[in-house]
């Protein structure tokens, strides 16, 4: 086991393909951290590209999108397309997946939002939670844990 966090960045650049991942998992969890990205990909990545397979690129553009930090998909292209210019179809392809899946998570939270309102108010109307399980397909005991929650929030008010 090796703890990433006590190499340099230096020295982990010093070690080909491997380095890529390596600084990845170093940094991965890093907020815009955009300084690093363009360290990367333009002084990392780059200069090895002929070296790495289409696949392993993908992989690492898959990780930076499922794994990184990223609030600004604009800058992250930019990034990209400035690193690595005859690759855009492979990080555009990454990017809409992730933008396609990041729209599907937002609307599916929606829709649960949206059910435990309508939970929460069929509750008020004293409506029993099987039944409303039943039309909202809120699983009960998620209703029971909103029964709680609006008994607390009333004794609070």
């Amino acid at each position: 086991m090796v703890d990433l966090n006590q190499i340099p960045d230096e020295e982990l650049k010093k070690q080909g393909r491997a380095a890529i991942f390596q600084l990845l998992h170093k940094h991965i969890r890093e907020r815009d951290n955009w300084a690093f990205l363009e360290d990367l990909m333009c002084n990392v990545v780059k200069p090895i590209l002929p070296q790495i397979e289409r696949e392993y690129l993908r992989d690492i553009l898959a990780y930076l999108l499922s794994r990184g930090n990223i609030s600004d998909e604009k800058r992250f292209t930019e990034i990209m397309m400035e690193a690595l210019p005859d690759y855009e179809d492979e990080f555009m392809t990454l990017a809409q997946q992730f933008m396609k899946k990041g729209k599907a998570e937002g609307k599916a939270e929606g829709i649960d939002q949206n059910s435990r309102q309508i939970a929460a108010r069929m509750l008020a109307k004293g409506q029993q939670p099987d039944f409303i399980s039943e039309i909202t397909g809120l699983p009960v005991a998620e209703i029971y844990q909103l029964n709680e929650e609006c008994a607390e929030y009333a004794l609070n008010a």
